[in-house]
């Protein structure tokens, strides 16, 4: 009772899950985010992967960390500041969205383009961050690469160009390019790429005229975008002149993913802080996070410098074969959250 929920259409049978609780004020809410998508199940998997097995205070199954035990923990913490019967001070909302594995986080935008979240909002997407407080993202960039050469006889490799090996060429110029910047983040560390997809060719004795290449960039803060394309233009260029006849062709395929860093000093990272100290009796760090949330998101797209990753399981623990999330991170995470809305939405 109380609650109000919509369903935001985003893409044909996929759709975003909004609930709310109302205040009446038009005080900056507090969105608490949750992407329902996981990523594929993969192979190897010793137990059932859609089980929600618990063994040994471990709850497995895919998207039990990334991050369904999140989604969970903010639906509890809605559902039970409703229950309470209190009015508050800001509306209070769930943020259920699709994507946000997906190369565009098409849900995260939909919330942005839709309004439901702004610059001004108070922001917290639980995705697995071992109980700390993360105030800062690195960017993201996929890259495709596309090296052209000239078909010839591998019997005589002089009269052909080689995009096989311009492709190579082009791996090791970036990873010394990347290796060799001064960039360095105090909690996000170096910028990093992973060449994650190779392909090329024609036959085994063919010279090779065409080869791709994938790229996952990840940049710490104040790195930019632009900077990237530019490191990318440079070492392409390089390329084609080391090999003369050869083409090195490049283009951004995901959506624009800048660094992001909160503001450290926002009541809700205080707010937050706080509450890990008093739920669990440490003082978790504030901490960095390599990977990209619909926090990161709603930072990028609005500027907004109070949104903030909290969430339970470990990182490490994500996209991985026998996934899992310990019980007792649910349940102080669940405390953690709800200490923190009383504190903002209700005292």
């Amino acid at each position: 009772p109380g609650l109000t929920v919509e369903r935001h259409v985003v893409q044909p049978g996929r759709s975003n899950v909004v609930a709310r609780l109302s205040s009446g004020t038009s005080a900056p809410a507090f969105a608490m985010l949750a992407h329902m998508d996981t990523v594929p199940v993969g192979e190897g998997w010793t137990r059932n992967p859609f089980g929600g097995e618990i063994v040994d205070g471990l709850l497995y199954g895919r998207g039990a960390c990334d991050m369904k035990a999140g989604l969970a923990v903010v639906m509890s913490v809605l559902a039970a500041s409703a229950r309470s019967g209190q009015k508050p001070r800001r509306d209070i909302l769930v943020c259920a969205t699709v994507d946000e594995e997906g190369s565009h986080m098409l849900g995260g935008n939909d919330l942005i383009t839709r309004g439901v979240v702004n610059r001004e909002s108070l922001v917290v997407a639980t995705e697995p961050s071992d109980l700390e407080v993360i105030v800062a993202h690195k960017g993201l960039v996929w890259m495709e690469i596309q090296t052209t050469g000239k078909l010839a006889h591998a019997g005589n490799p002089q009269l052909g160009v080689d995009a096989v090996r311009a492709a190579a060429e082009f791996v090791t110029r970036f990873h010394r390019a990347i290796s060799l910047l001064p960039q360095r983040h105090e909690m996000l560390g170096r910028p990093t790429v992973t060449f994650s997809h190779a392909s090329g060719g024609i036959k085994t004795n063919v010279v090779p005229d065409h080869a791709r290449l994938e790229l996952d960039i990840r940049l710490p803060p104040p790195m930019s975008i632009a900077e990237v394309h530019k490191l990318v233009e440079r070492c392409a260029r390089e390329v084609e002149a080391e090999i003369p006849g050869c083409s090195v062709g490049f283009k951004q395929f995901n959506n624009e993913r800048p660094p992001v860093e909160a503001d450290r000093s926002a009541d809700l990272v205080l707010a937050m802080t706080e509450a890990v100290r008093a739920v669990t009796g440490g003082a978790k760090s504030l901490a960095g996070f390599p990977a990209y949330t619909d926090a990161s998101v709603v930072q990028a797209r609005t500027g907004n410098r109070t949104a903030l990753v909290f969430g339970p399981g470990r990182l490490a623990q994500a996209h991985t074969v026998d996934e899992y999330v310990p019980i007792d991170h649910i349940e102080k995470a669940e405390a953690i959250m709800a200490r923190t809305v009383n504190r903002l939405c209700f005292s």
